[in-house]
């Protein structure tokens, strides 16, 4: 992959991070503005869902498993994993930076409304009482 950025002519914008943990966490979603999660496939999703929590905007593939959080909020993008979605995905987002901030808020708003320990809590409890009745 670097070796492909190099060719590109974007190595020098690129930073390769690695694995992210704790405080290190807190410090990487303060400095980027977008998360872009193009897997082919995601079960959940739990960087996303971190991001979003972090007030970042995300773009996530329709393959992942909060793919419909993020346009139930309208937090970000969701698209295909394919360069040229996610390139469109980039470009759109970043052209305008109130709708990206707008979405970032959205995003915090998800997790808070959706992804939250409160928000499992509520949703099993109304799963518990369905099947109870």
């Amino acid at each position: 992959l670097k070796a492909t950025a190099d060719r590109l002519g974007v190595g020098g914008r690129v930073q390769w991070r690695g694995f992210v943990a704790g405080a290190d966490k807190d410090a990487f979603f303060r400095e980027i503005d977008l998360l872009v999660m193009p897997s082919r496939y995601e079960c959940f999703g739990m960087a996303a869902g971190e991001a979003m929590a972090a007030g970042v905007t995300v773009v996530v593939s329709a393959n992942s498993g909060i793919a419909d959080v993020v346009r139930a909020y309208d937090a970000g993008l969701v698209i295909e994993p394919e360069a040229a979605a996610i390139g469109a995905a980039v470009k759109t987002l970043t052209a305008e930076p109130a709708g990206l901030a707008r979405r970032a808020a959205n995003g915090a708003r998800a997790a808070r409304e959706a992804l939250s320990l409160d928000a499992h809590g509520r949703a099993l409890r109304r799963h518990y009482e369905q099947v109870a009745a």
